[in-house]
């Protein structure tokens, strides 16, 4: 059921997303550069809104930490991967949780974490980065500080 209301309420931003302001895409700039800027730009824009929004909430609790700031920028970039639109992805997410299996863009969508660690890993991004786009929303994994971990999932909605 928690999946469940996670997914209404990700659709529900999504479709009530706005593009990033010149003053929020200066501020990305500030947190972001090179590969992992490309990645990030990548994403389309209801990811980046996303991830901006969860990149504030951690940024504010915790200015001192940009390293947790990217990992929020950056958690959905695998996304991009299967270029899915809206219904693409509620589509995806359906059939996903009533258990058929599916291929192509929709198993993309669905694996967009593993999908984004790998683009992250390759670009040597914050090891945070890494395992926050594999491991999210589950547990906190071996290695990562849990309160880092809670705030994370809590930027991303959890």
């Amino acid at each position: 059921m928690r999946r469940l209301l996670h997914l209404a309420r990700r659709f529900f931003q999504s479709v009530r997303s706005r593009p990033l302001e010149p003053a929020e895409q200066d501020l990305i700039a500030t947190w972001l550069q090179g590969p992992e800027a490309e990645l990030f730009w990548r994403q389309q824009r209801i990811d980046r809104r996303h991830a901006f929004d969860a990149a504030g909430h951690v940024s504010a609790a915790r200015p001192e930490r940009t390293d947790l700031t990217r990992a929020a920028l950056l958690h959905d970039v695998g996304k991009a991967d299967s270029s899915l639109s809206i219904p693409g992805r509620v589509i995806a997410s359906a059939l996903d949780l009533i258990g058929i299996p599916v291929r192509g863009r929709y198993r993309a969508y669905l694996d967009h974490g593993a999908i984004g660690a790998a683009h992250l890993t390759l670009i040597e991004a914050d090891p945070i980065a890494v395992a926050f786009a594999a491991g999210h929303p589950g547990p906190c994994p071996p290695g990562v500080d849990p309160g880092d971990w809670a705030l994370l999932r809590e930027a991303d909605g959890e």
